[in-house]
C-alpha cells in the first residue's frame, strides 16, 4: 500500500512480487505443506485485491474503518494460519520466527508489520500512520484469539536437580501454583523431582530441561 500511495503502483501486482520473493526465503525454513497453502493464499489474495479494487467503501469514521478492517484481516488471517497456511507477507516472517524462535506468532507479525509501517509515516502521514497502527493491533489481538483460544493456557514443566530453587523463582518472580512430583528418566532411569505450573498466557515458554 505504501507504494500504492507513493506511485501509484496497483496493490494486486506489489503483493504479488513482495510475496513471491518472501515465499523463496520461505521455501527454506517452511514444510511443504504451508508452503502449498501459502501459494493458493498469494494467487487467490492478488486475485480479489483486483477484483475489488473498483469497488470503494468510504466512511467519515476512519477509527471505525480501521477497527473494522483490522478484525476482518486478522479473521482470514486466523483461519488461514490454522490451517496450516500463510497469507504471505510479513506472515512468512511470523511463521518462521514462530518455529526456530519460538515467537507468538500473532505478536510475531505485528512486530514484523510495524517495521513497515512506522517508516511509511513519511508517505501517509502521521494521522494515517497511526490509523494503520490500530488496524494491526486489531488484526493481531483476533489473530490470536482465533490461534489461541479465549483465554488460554500452557503448561510448563521444569525437570532439574534444582527444582528447589527454581520452585522459589517461580513463585517469587512470577507467583504461579506449582506441583512437585517424583519422575523417573527412561534412559537413565533415575529419579528426579518435577516442578509443574501453569501460566495462563499464550505467551508461555515451552517445555525446558535441566540437563
Amino acid at each position: 500500500m505504501i507504494l500504492y500511495y507513493a506511485f501509484g503502483i496497483a496493490p494486486a501486482i506489489t503483493t504479488l512480487i513482495f510475496n513471491g520473493i518472501l515465499l523463496v526465503i520461505g521455501y527454506k525454513y517452511l514444510d511443504r505443506q504451508t508452503i502449498i497453502l501459502t501459494i493458493i493464499a498469494i494467487l487467490f489474495t492478488s486475485l480479489f485485491l483486483r477484483l475489488t479494487e473498483p469497488i470503494a467503501f468510504q466512511t467519515d469514521q476512519t477509527i471505525i474503518a480501521a477497527i473494522f478492517a483490522g478484525a476482518l484481516m486478522g479473521f482470514g488471517m486466523g483461519l488461514i494460519m490454522h490451517g496450516g497456511g500463510t497469507t504471505a507477507g510479513s506472515a512468512i516472517l511470523a511463521k518462521i520466527a514462530n518455529k526456530y524462535l519460538g515467537w507468538n506468532t500473532s505478536y510475531a507479525l505485528l512486530f514484523f508489520d510495524l517495521i513497515v509501517v512506522i517508516p511509511s509515516v513519511f508517505i501517509i502521514g502521521f494521522q494515517n500512520m497511526l490509523f494503520t497502527i490500530l488496524s494491526l493491533y486489531t488484526s493481531t489481538k483476533v489473530l490470536d484469539f482465533i490461534l489461541e483460544g479465549f483465554n488460554p493456557k500452557k503448561s510448563v514443566t521444569i525437570i532439574s536437580d534444582q527444582y528447589e530453587a527454581i520452585a522459589k523463582e517461580v513463585d517469587l518472580k512470577i507467583g504461579r501454583g506449582m506441583t512437585l512430583f517424583d519422575a523417573e528418566g527412561y534412559y537413565t532411569r533415575q529419579g528426579k523431582k518435577n516442578s509443574l505450573y501453569c501460566d495462563q498466557q499464550a505467551t508461555a515458554p515451552a517445555t525446558h530441561k535441566d540437563r
